[in-house]
C-alpha cells in the first residue's frame, strides 16, 4: 500500500490528482489518499476519510516543513504532491529531509521552481534559450 499526501486540498489541483489516482490502473496494489489545506473548511478534506487529513501550515511558514515532516513521519507517507506554488520551493530544498524516511516528493529542483515561478525570470531566460 502506496500512502500517498496530497497538499492544497482546497484547489482545483488536489481534485484533479485525486480524480487521476483514482483512473490510474498502474496503482492495482493500493493506495491511500491522505490530504492537508490551510482551511479546515476546505471542501477537498471532505472527500478522505477524517482520520486521513490535517490542517496545515501555509507554505511560506517556517514551522510549514517541520509540520508536514512530522505528518509524514507518523503516517508513513511515501510520496507528496503539492498542489500550492507556495510551497513547491520549501519541499524542494527539504528534499533530502524526507528521503530520510522514505517519502519522496513530486516537485522540480528548487532552481527550476525559481525560474518558473518568477514571470520576469521565466522571460529572461526563454529569451536566452531564443524564444521571443
Amino acid at each position: 500500500m502506496i500512502r500517498i499526501l496530497i497538499t492544497a486540498a482546497g484547489s482545483p489541483g488536489f481534485i484533479t490528482v485525486k480524480k487521476s489516482l483514482e483512473k490510474c490502473e498502474n496503482l492495482k496494489f493500493g493506495y491511500s489518499v491522505h490530504g492537508c489545506d490551510i482551511n479546515p473548511n476546505s471542501i477537498g478534506l471532505r472527500l478522505i476519510d477524517e482520520d486521513k487529513t490535517f490542517i496545515s501550515q501555509k507554505g511560506t511558514s517556517d514551522n510549514y516543513i517541520a509540520h508536514i515532516y512530522d505528518y509524514c513521519l507518523k503516517n508513513k507517507i511515501d510520496l507528496i504532491i503539492p498542489c500550492a506554488d507556495e510551497e513547491l520551493v520549501p519541499l524542494a530544498t527539504s528534499k533530502r529531509i524526507f528521503e530520510k524516511i522514505n517519502c519522496k516528493i513530486l516537485v522540480s529542483n528548487e532552481d527550476s521552481l525559481k525560474t518558473c515561478l518568477d514571470k520576469s525570470k521565466l522571460f529572461d531566460f526563454l529569451c536566452k534559450q531564443g524564444f521571443h
